[in-house]
């Protein structure tokens, strides 16, 4: 069994230094803390449609133990997403509540030794309503007389035009 010990020099903030000293013999080396480099959303902020948050270029070294990452707006009040299998990524269907807010993402990874990165925050521009469809259009004609009747469902009220 091999022991590393270490030669320091403590340096205060004031930059006084202190004598060299030996640090305590350990035979456990860790790896680098886990780093997140990018956390990006794909989608747009529009209703009805998936906002993505990809996590890219885990800093990791082979020793990925897990990632959570919570979907909220400005304010904070949390999201509910869907995880995908992949754990790389996790989704968020835009609801009618979140038009005129901006959604936020936080991600954490935490190594197979417990230990975590420091958050990443990813960050939506202003959700917009979403653009009216219609699932039923039905036209009845009987002479000069005309009726239109449609149902529609999206970002803002649907008012036909006969």
């Amino acid at each position: 069994m091999t022991l590393l010990a270490m030669l320091y020099t403590p340096v205060r903030s004031d930059a006084v230094v202190g004598e060299l000293r030996l640090s305590e013999p350990t035979n456990l080396i860790l790896p680098e803390l886990p780093q997140i480099e990018m956390l990006a959303l794909t989608g747009k902020e529009i209703e009805g449609d998936i906002i993505t948050a990809l996590l890219q270029r885990v800093n990791l070294n082979n020793m990925f133990g897990e990632s959570t990452r919570k979907m909220s707006d400005i304010n904070g009040n949390s999201k509910s997403f869907e995880q995908l299998s992949s754990q790389h990524s996790c989704s968020y269907k835009v609801r009618l509540e979140d038009i005129g807010r901006h959604l936020r993402c936080e991600c954490l990874v935490t190594d197979v030794f417990g230990r975590s990165s420091d958050p990443a925050y990813a960050e939506t521009a202003s959700v917009s309503p979403g653009i009216p469809k219609i699932d039923k259009l039905e036209i009845e004609g009987r002479g000069f007389h005309t009726n239109l009747y449609a149902r529609g469902e999206g970002g803002k009220k649907y008012n036909p035009v006969a």
